[in-house]
């Protein structure tokens, strides 16, 4: 018995490039995207896996905060964001580095 295949609806998507305003959002797509959805319940029942996601918060968003720096600053690199024409919802996010290795500067 073979089930009809669900179809998800087709979303048109925009790409930009992020700034430092973007970063709580780009923040909270890589929290769920490597952790999962936030259940608020579960920082009653463990609290320390509630601070342990605060903790992991910050410190990503403070990484991209300074990805986003960079790129403006330095121009090394691309970073871009997917967003959901409709929602304005960010959906997507890549950061393409090219980092140099200059010797003098070591």
């Amino acid at each position: 018995d073979s089930k009809p295949s669900e179809s998800t609806p087709d979303i048109e998507i925009c790409i930009v490039i992020p700034g430092q305003h973007d970063v709580r959002e780009l923040a909270d797509l890589c929290c769920r995207s490597f952790y999962g959805e936030h259940q608020w319940w579960s920082s009653l029942l463990n609290p320390i896996s509630g601070m342990q996601r605060v903790i992991l918060f910050e410190k990503v968003l403070a990484d991209l905060s300074n990805r986003i720096w960079k790129h403006q600053s330095e121009g090394c690199g691309s970073l871009q964001l997917a967003i959901n024409k409709l929602t304005g919802e960010a959906i997507g996010f890549i950061d393409v580095s090219l980092t140099l290795y200059d010797i003098t500067s070591c």
